[in-house]
């Protein structure tokens, strides 16, 4: 998140300095920075971040919370960002979407029509950033994705970022691993559906799993991140009898599956994507599970 904030800050103090030209192709923010006349920046610019401060999906808002204050609080003590001996105010909005496509596009608008943010931060999840993204390309307000692996993101138009590796890559890679290194003859997946993230990285492992003679004996699906049972989807794959189970689902998903999955008696081992990096997934679904 330190990364992904202080990239956008300089691009939106270039952004600011240059007005609304584009910076020539072959050149190098560095290199553009050194030639700006440093009294046309302005003497604050504000940042809006949009991330999930509550719901299923707060435990990621809660690690952007605080890689935010720290990054405000070295702010507030250098006295802003220097541009060639000019101190430039940076002022942090944080906007709870909830991971949610519609409260994300409204904090959008609200960051982008009253608060004037002149650059956006998040959100992590692509289904948000999918729904909310053509709001800042409309606006010309540059607009960074943190964990916004659907390579359908960057699509949206040329003020669309993101600070992460795609569903391909991961897919694949998870993909070349569950048979590459664990010798898994089948697998089966369970996904979400209604989700752009869990769909793109179902369809990549199972392209790459396939295309390395894996086979895959069941792909079940649910319909959103409210559904708590899971035991009709988990019945038909445990009558395959996988080897390794892919979970490719948010956090706030997943411990209830790895539980419902293990007491139901299947003993494949456990995959998944970037989101199983939490350390409440072992927490809340036990250790035992994972």
């Amino acid at each position: 998140m330190k990364r992904v904030l202080a990239s956008i800050i300089v691009l939106v103090i270039l952004t600011s300095l240059f007005g609304c030209g584009s910076t020539p192709a072959n050149s190098n923010a560095a290199t553009n920075t050194q030639k700006v006349d440093s009294s046309n920046a302005p003497t604050e610019i504000k940042i809006g971040v949009v991330a999930p401060i509550s719901g299923q999906s707060a435990i990621g808002g809660k690690y952007i919370q605080n890689g935010i204050a720290i990054i405000q609080d070295k702010l507030d003590q250098d006295g802003g960002l220097d541009v060639q001996g000019k101190k430039v105010k940076i002022k942090i909005l944080i906007e709870d979407g909830e991971a949610k496509p519609d409260i994300t596009t409204n904090a959008y608008r609200k960051l982008i029509e009253q608060d004037k943010v002149i650059a956006i931060v998040g959100p992590d999840q692509s289904k948000d950033i999918l729904a909310a993204g053509p709001i800042a390309q409309a606006a010309k307000i540059p607009a960074i994705g943190t964990y916004s692996t659907n390579e359908k993101v960057t699509q949206v138009g040329d003020f669309i970022f993101r600070a992460c590796f795609i569903d391909p890559f991961q897919g694949k890679v998870m993909g070349q691993y569950a048979r590459e290194t664990l010798k898994a003859g089948t697998a089966a997946i369970l996904y979400n559906n209604a989700d752009q993230y869990c769909k793109g990285l179902q369809e990549n492992f199972k392209k790459s799993f396939e295309e390395l003679g894996g086979k895959v004996v069941a792909v079940e699906s649910y319909g959103g991140a409210d559904i708590k049972d899971f035991n009709a989807q988990l019945t038909k794959i445990k009558a395959g009898n996988p080897d390794v189970l892919y979970l490719p689902n948010q956090v706030g998903e997943l411990p209830l599956q790895l539980k419902q999955a293990r007491q139901m008696g299947i003993t494949a081992k456990f995959l998944g994507g970037d989101s199983w990096d939490y350390e409440t997934v072992p927490q809340v679904s036990g250790n035992d599970m994972v």
